[in-house]
């Protein structure tokens, strides 16, 4: 017998983590528009990173489990940083100035892809309102899975996730635009 899904609502309150996981191919809840600046001033937006594989990371400096998951994003972003179909944005939140979220960055080992978003619009727009949060992108725009919390399993079974989402399908256009960001 499975557990009821107040149960499953429960758990994810008690862990403080929610994740959503769309992979059936035929359903899209589409990703809105949003940009974001590189803490070297470049503008990114959603437009720029069509037909690819996105992970935005959102985070703060002052939060424990987003600083917590910056090596193994790192990991994630050296294992996919010569793979032009995905991009990875460790985006803050806006809730810091920028000067304080490039010091961060500054800090951080290797050349990660750090972006800030002003006034959290990015951040909002995926009804985000806590971090750390996270949401897979599919090549087709649409949100393959999302994330909120500290807890869990989700920036483990990412390099998987996306993997999985690289694979070819029917009906998936390949990969095209700039670029920017990996």
């Amino acid at each position: 017998m499975l557990p009821s899904p107040s149960l499953f609502a429960l758990f994810g309150l008690l862990t403080s983590a929610t994740e959503t996981d769309q992979r059936d191919a035929t359903a899209c809840e589409r990703a809105p528009q949003y940009d974001v600046a590189l803490l070297d001033g470049a503008v990114v937006r959603s437009d720029d990173l069509r037909g690819k594989v996105v992970l935005l990371d959102f985070w703060s400096s002052d939060c424990g489990p987003c600083v917590r998951a910056m090596p193994k994003l790192a990991d994630l972003h050296a294992r996919f940083v010569s793979d032009t179909r995905v991009a990875i944005l460790l985006v803050n939140t806006g809730w810091e100035p920028i000067e304080r979220a490039r010091a961060f960055a500054a800090r951080r080992e290797g050349r990660l892809p750090f972006a800030y978003d002003q006034d959290s619009k990015a951040f909002k727009s995926f009804g985000f309102d806590e971090n750390p949060a996270s949401v897979l992108i599919d090549s087709r725009g649409c949100i393959a899975a999302r994330h909120t919390g500290g807890s869990g399993t989700f920036l483990d079974e990412l390099p998987s996730r996306i993997q999985h989402l690289l694979e070819p399908e029917a009906g998936t256009p390949p990969a095209t635009g700039s670029q920017k960001p990996h």
